[in-house]
Order: C-alpha cells, then structure tokens, then sequence
C-alpha cells in the first residue's frame, strides 16, 4: 500500500502548528511528515516533541527532520516559510523578501524532482502560489494556496455568534483576495440551506469588518495568526490525501472563470487527489460581481509588482 508523505518547510508559528495537528489526529491520513527548516536544532527538538504524542494516537507516523531530498517522493509540500513580518515595513516589502525565499526553494525542491502537489500559507499568499505556479512549471491544478479558507472561517464563526447557531451549520463563503479587498458573499450566505433573515446595516458592517479585519488584530496582540491558519492547512491536505471532493475556497489559478486568466485569488475549488480539480463559478449580485472584480484587480498589481524583483 502506497505511503503518504508530507514535506513541511517552514517551521515558524504556522509550521509548527500544522505539523502538530497533522500528528495529533488519531485517524492521520498520512504516513510521514518531514520537517524542512534553516534552523535545524530546534527542528529536531520539535520532531521529538512531536513523536512523544504519538504513543497517545496508537499510531505509526513517521516524523522527522528533513532536508530537499524527502521532496522526490513527497505527495505534497507545505510551505509556510516567510521573512518575518517585524523584517519589513510595509506588505510590497514583504512581497519581495518572500519572492526571494521562494525563488531559492523552489529551486531547491525541483533540483529533487518533485512531482507531488503544493499548498502555500505564506503572505501574501496569492502571489506566493502565482510565482510558486511561475518558477515551478506545474499545472495550475498542482500548486494551491490557502486563499481566503481562513478568512471564510472566520466569517462562518462570526454569523454563528450572531445567529446562534453551531458554525457548522453556517455556509458561507469569501472571496478574492487574503487580504483588504476580499470580498463576503452575503447573497449566498445561508444557515443549513435556510437564507439569512434580515439584520440592520450596522450588524451587516460589523460581520464584515470582524471578518477583514480579525486577523491583523490578532496579529498586533498576539505576534501571529497561526491555529486558524494551521487547521485549514490540514483541511487541504486531507481533502487531497482523502480525495475527499470537498469545495473549499483556496487560492486557485483562474484561467476565464469570473472573466479572468493567469490569477490567483481565492474561488470555490473542488478539491481531490488531483489537487485543484475545478473552479465552481457563483452567480453573484451586482455589489459583489464589482467588488470581486476590484479584488481581482489588486491581485493582478500585485502580481505585476514580480517583474521588478527578477
């Protein structure tokens, strides 16, 4: 029976958090995990911490240091590396600090023949899977970010509070950019195929700020956004490993749907062993049909922002 390998380099906040949740399931879907960082003693520090779980989960998972040679045989890398944000002054800067970590790792892992598929969680993340796409030659359906699945999350959570209701039963979606511009989907919103009655305009604002803005709260209190990220990391890659055809709203790569070719954004993706198998295209109102266009538009700036750095 074939092994199901996973490559994490990367083992800041997000990193590390990952490579804890994927231990810590007891029905794990895969067989490894190896761990890629430049700094190699507190690696092997967490890969023992990470063992001593596993006795816990009666489970056989194999977890290790390791280097660019565990690519050739991985199902699928997880990068999570990135400048730190107190490295930079501003998100241009930290577009091109990380172009310049990914230029030197994607190198690096097609030196070793990689053949799996990507999930990118480093910011900003939907330039990160275009230049990922760009410097590796993979098929679009290969490299995938985590695109705006945490930011959906995020507003599931909130519209639960609101309405009281586990978020479970919330669906609900956000799109385009992981960042300033995305853009909540409140005409398809609905709780367990139920649409959602009516709130006053400044509950509909508060939702859609939480939403937005949520994250860089955390960040300034707590230094980092790692969970919620790390939980939707796993998500992914058990919707690969499982062939799970699940949709989730990853980064994927558009090529005509919502009137746009050669960008990344996040979508609605149905996700397998294939990786990003299709883009399902919602019909949407009028407001967000703009906003999502003006989303997209940032995207492509800053993925012609790239030609500077090359």
């Amino acid at each position: 029976m074939k092994n199901n390998k996973v490559v994490v380099i990367g083992n800041g906040h997000v990193g590390s958090s990952y490579s804890f949740l994927m231990a810590s399931e007891s029905n794990t879907s895969i067989d490894e995990i190896a761990i890629i960082s430049r700094h190699e003693n507190v690696v092997k520090s967490c890969v023992e911490d990470l063992r001593h779980m596993l006795p816990f989960n009666n489970s056989m998972l194999k977890v290790k240091s390791g280097d660019y040679s565990d690519c050739e045989d991985a199902d699928i890398i997880v990068i999570a590396a990135s400048a730190s944000m107190e490295s930079v002054s501003k998100r241009s800067d930290l577009l091109e600090a990380n172009h310049k970590i990914f230029k030197s790792i994607i190198a690096k892992i097609m030196e070793n023949h990689f053949k799996g598929i990507f999930i990118i969680a480093s910011n900003p993340v939907d330039t990160l899977s275009y230049i990922t796409k760009e410097i590796s030659g993979f098929p679009k359906e290969k490299v995938i970010g985590s695109g705006t699945i945490i930011d959906s999350a995020r507003f599931q959570f909130k519209l639960s509070e609101i309405y009281n209701v586990s978020p479970s039963n919330i669906q609900a979606m956000v799109l385009g950019e992981h960042g300033d511009s995305q853009v909540p989907i409140w005409s398809k919103a609905n709780i367990a195929g139920v649409p959602l009655k009516e709130k006053t305009s400044n509950v509909l604002e508060e939702i859609t700020t939480y939403t937005k803005e949520v994250g860089t709260e955390i960040l300034k209190s707590k230094g980092n956004t790692s969970y919620g990220i790390a939980k939707a990391l796993t998500t992914i890659t058990n919707a690969i490993i499982k062939d799970e055809n699940t949709i989730l709203t990853v980064s994927s790569y558009l090529s005509g749907e919502y009137g746009y070719d050669n960008l990344y954004s996040g979508v609605p993706t149905l996700i397998n062993k294939y990786g990003a198998q299709k883009i399902i295209e919602l019909p949407l109102d009028e407001k967000e049909n703009q906003n999502l266009k003006y989303s997209f538009e940032i995207l492509k700036k800053a993925q012609d922002e790239i030609s500077k750095f090359r």
